[in-house]
């Protein structure tokens, strides 16, 4: 028998890992000190989903509109703060798309069935 006990902790927000006596994390974020050991494991992208019936309804988030656009859900995103997203248009030129949350939502798989259900676009890694 094994004297290495394991607890499996999943969430969408950063631990600290002293104070939560975190051993090992997996984290999709940049690092938040220099007083942690760390490796790159993998690239991740953003990438903005919505139903289609949402899309059908002409009034997807375009590239070339700068006020602020509503969007269905984003974790980890302060309620109702207008923030911009990076897109890139036809011609690859990346745009800065201002949008603003209808609703907040503590994790990505919320937010995902959020826009499942025809709230709005989401941003979520992919």
């Amino acid at each position: 028998m094994s004297d290495v006990d394991i607890q499996l902790r999943l969430g969408d927000r950063n631990v600290n890992l002293i104070e939560e006596h975190v051993d090992t994390a997996l984290r999709i974020d940049t690092l938040p000190d220099n007083n942690v050991v760390a490796m790159q494991e993998g690239t991740i992208c953003l990438v903005v989903s919505a139903s289609p019936a949402y899309l059908w309804s002409g009034s997807a988030i375009h590239v070339s509109q700068t006020n602020s656009q509503p969007t269905a859900a984003s974790p980890s995103m302060a309620w109702s703060q207008p923030i911009a997203w990076t897109c890139v248009d036809a011609e690859g030129q990346k745009r800065q798309v201002q949008v603003r949350s209808r609703l907040a939502v503590s994790t990505a798989d919320a937010a995902i069935e959020a826009a499942i259900v025809g709230l709005g676009p989401t941003r979520v890694v992919s």
